[in-house]
């Protein structure tokens, strides 16, 4: 069945050694993102990229060009960096940083990952480009939050964090969400325990199957929600990563997931409250808890 949308352009941007595996990693959560989440908003993210959608041209400086066709036109972006830092502009340091650039300074939101999965450097130049790149990186932490992920299943969640965080925000007041009747006991902002399982090879050789943990916040309000927060009690608090973030903007239907880097202590049957704290647009906080489980 056909439904109205408001389309949101993310930008790619990532210098050529990262990996193929990790481009297609955010292609797939994007098209699950748009199905699970993006549809029940009236909200759809087009990836685009150079690779993909740049069209020959001549007249200018290539990065110019691009800028042109691609940056001067998305609504957010997504930098993804592995152990390069990419090639100089002649305004910039690489057409990765110059494109943060712009996307900054137009008021646009953007996400940097970096692939700290485990690897060797070979050669001189390498470690030289290396060296490059964190430099580079070491400056962008001064002005935002570059986050790392050294799977594919950790860049996934982070991926779904942006597009949960940004793209209701680029949507603004986009018609034709739909807009629930007077809220009831059960409309909130919940939170939820997810598990998603991955493999890993052990020192022997042998496929073990793993899974990561993630406590999940899920806007079930019906309307976009604002200022969300999370408070965990004491013997959690310390395991979920960044969970003293403050959401500006959920959009309805969206999630927003806090990594779990371990259970409770190992015990497999605690339980623990979590209080969620958000308000609707011009109203005053409201509050949802529930008992999460490790």
């Amino acid at each position: 069945m056909a439904y109205e949308a408001v389309t949101v352009l993310m930008l790619i941007s990532a210098p050529g050694d990262v990996p193929d595996e990790d481009l297609a990693t955010v292609k797939r959560t994007v098209s699950q993102w748009n199905w699970n989440t993006g549809r029940p908003s009236h909200l759809t993210v087009v990836p685009v990229s150079w690779s993909e959608h740049a069209v020959a041209e001549f007249g200018d400086r290539p990065q110019e060009v691009l800028n042109g066709q691609l940056v001067e036109d998305a609504d957010m972006a997504l930098a993804l960096f592995a152990d390069r830092l990419g090639t100089p502009t002649g305004a910039a340091e690489s057409g990765t940083l110059e494109e943060i650039d712009r996307m900054v300074e137009a008021g646009e939101h953007v996400s940097v990952l970096v692939n700290q999965a485990p690897r060797s450097l070979s050669g001189e130049a390498a470690v030289a480009e290396k060296s490059r790149l964190e430099e580079a990186l070491s400056g962008l932490r001064q002005r935002a939050i570059v986050l790392p992920y050294t799977d594919q299943a950790m860049l996934s969640g982070q991926l779904n964090n942006m597009l949960s965080m940004a793209a209701g925000k680029a949507a603004g007041s986009a018609s034709g969400m739909p807009a629930p009747s007077a809220p009831t006991d059960a409309v909130g902002v919940w939170p939820h325990v997810v598990q998603e399982p991955y493999q890993e090879t052990d020192n022997k050789g042998r496929l073990k199957t793993k899974r990561h943990h993630y406590i999940e916040l899920r806007n079930e309000t019906g309307r976009p929600v604002f200022d969300v927060s999370i408070t965990l009690p004491d013997e959690l608090a310390d395991l979920v990563l960044h969970n003293d973030q403050v959401i500006e903007r959920m959009a309805p239907g969206s999630t927003q997931r806090y990594p779990w880097i371990q259970g409770f202590g190992g015990d497999a049957d605690a339980d623990a409250v979590c209080t969620v704290t958000w308000r609707f647009d011009g109203e005053e906080p409201r509050q949802t808890q529930a008992t999460v489980r490790a």
